[in-house]
């Protein structure tokens, strides 16, 4: 989709921002690539507090003088130390496989992040696919769901 992608994130009833970005054009296209993306918030020197909780807001700006036109989504995330088992629990499991571990541990972010980096290091791989499908499912996002269903069929 052509035009910048926005973020926010912000203290969950605060009114200012606590970061916001303005993510451009990929040098190489005049639109972002279709799909699930992420990015790290280490790299904006940003770092979620814990306990504390975030709402964050993505608006797709297909044209910046029609603001009405942006496409939103939106969801909330909650920083919290991880349980004591999980490190000796990821040790015991192959890495290709910790996104269990972590859905299992109710680390969604966790988990999608694992699984999407599985993804993108095997598109081609199917299985994958469906159980990221199925993780998307789970959380009532069916629309993201739907994105990686289609892709199932499309190859």
């Amino acid at each position: 989709m052509g035009g910048n992608l926005e973020f926010i994130i912000n203290k969950v009833r605060a009114i200012e921002p606590v970061l916001e970005l303005v993510i451009g054009l990929p040098l190489e296209s005049d639109a972002h690539k279709a799909g699930m993306h992420h990015l790290r918030l280490a790299d904006f020197d940003f770092q979620l507090k814990e306990n504390q909780e975030y709402e964050w807001f993505v608006f797709i700006v297909p044209d910046p003088e029609q603001r009405s036109a942006d496409l939103i989504a939106s969801g909330t995330i909650r920083y919290m130390e991880p349980p004591a088992d999980l490190i000796p629990r990821l040790n015991q499991t192959p890495a290709e496989q910790w996104y269990q571990v972590y859905a299992e541990a109710g680390l969604w972010y966790d988990a999608i992040d694992h699984l999407c980096q599985q993804v993108d290091q095997n598109p081609e791989n199917k299985e994958l696919r469906q159980i990221r499908a199925n993780l998307t499912t789970q959380v009532a996002m069916p629309k993201v769901a739907d994105y990686d269903r289609a892709s199932l069929t499309a190859h």
